[in-house]
């Protein structure tokens, strides 16, 4: 089957889903009382399970393969994200803080050397880049089909 990388990613989505119902399925019906029937197939359950898992490792292949002209570019998103959340964590305390003071005598006077202009400047330069990256990355995965292998 095509798929353009976007409806694929989307897709494998729903195949993840399926696996996940099928082992709900599997786990929680597997042991019955004796003499009873039982609710579910669990050997037909579990066939179907090892062929949504291969059909999920075939789709994975063939969007990493996709992704091959991309791949610096779906880092460079990732860690850029990863570096907002940093400039976002920095404690910028500057000044005298009596919120943060629990003794007796002078409350302390905090100097932080990256101060939250610095860090909310950084964190917006970034996410400016990530808005850029992923418009890039949406034009690339809503262009570009790849070969899906159908499911069993």
């Amino acid at each position: 089957m095509k798929l353009t990388l976007a409806k694929a990613l989307s897709y494998k989505k729903r195949v993840a889903g399926w696996i996940a119902k099928v082992n709900d399925k599997v786990q929680s019906s597997n042991s019955a009382v004796q003499g009873e029937e039982r609710e579910e197939d669990i050997r037909a359950l579990v066939q179907r399970r090892e062929a949504l898992v291969n059909h999920l490792i075939d789709l994975k292949v063939a969007v990493a393969q996709a992704n091959a002209p991309i791949v610096g570019k779906i880092f460079r998103l990732s860690e850029s994200k990863t570096e907002v959340d940093f400039w976002n964590g920095i404690n910028t305390n500057h000044g005298t803080s009596a919120s943060s003071y629990y003794g007796s005598g002078d409350a302390p006077v905090y100097e932080a050397e990256v101060r939250r202009q610095e860090a909310d400047q950084n964190a917006a330069r970034l996410e400016t880049q990530i808005d850029t990256i992923q418009s890039e990355l949406d034009t690339f995965n809503h262009n570009t089909t790849i070969d899906i292998p159908d499911l069993d």
